[in-house]
């Protein structure tokens, strides 16, 4: 494994691990490790619907454009865009690490 791919696993346990600890869920709990990791090979993620509040969900589908706009810019909703990006499952879709940090500061948490 070269550096760049070594790069770009870490990026994507990272963002694993952050979307664990904004979701206080840990991927694929249900299934032995085995099995969890068939499913990321397959491509499969878990839902990063979890790592964003309820109450940003609920106003992203508000009817008043407004607090719809002030719920799409949210950090929280655009931390899912992040970790959509992080954890691709081809690496070379993957962001790299500066990218990522970039990304998660530029996110600004009221």
């Amino acid at each position: 494994m070269n550096e760049a791919d070594c790069e770009l696993s870490v990026v994507f346990s990272l963002a694993l691990t952050l979307f664990e600890m904004l979701s206080e869920q840990v991927p694929f709990s249900e299934l032995d490790s085995v099995n969890a990791h068939r499913k990321l090979q397959s491509g499969m993620l878990p839902d990063l619907k979890n790592a964003i509040p309820e109450h940003i969900r609920l106003s992203l589908l508000s009817k008043d454009p407004k607090q719809r706009a002030e719920a799409e810019n949210a950090p929280e909703t655009r931390l899912e865009g992040i970790l959509e990006t992080a954890l691709s499952r081809q690496p070379i879709d993957r962001c790299s690490m500066e990218e990522f940090n970039s990304m998660l500061g530029e996110l600004k948490v009221a």
